[in-house]
């Protein structure tokens, strides 16, 4: 699985999200995920896909947390 079909996985984002994302068309996209093409993702790319993982696991570290049953209550 290509590291494009697995940040989609994690996110859940549309392909016309990651589209604007990796700033291809959603053709594009939908063609690399069904392997037709290869889709290059440059560094600044790369940093900006790492910064939606990286928001997404401090809200899901939060939920958590809130989650956790609580000795105080």
């Amino acid at each position: 699985m290509t590291i494009v079909a697995r940040f989609k996985a994690a996110t859940g984002l549309s392909d016309r999200e990651l589209a604007t994302l990796l700033g291809v068309a959603r053709s594009t996209v939908q063609a690399g995920l069904a392997g037709k093409l290869r889709l290059k993702i440059p560094d600044v790319t790369r940093a900006a896909l790492l910064a939606v993982v990286t928001d997404r696991q401090q809200a899901l570290a939060q939920l958590a947390h809130d989650l956790t049953p609580r000795q105080d209550c």
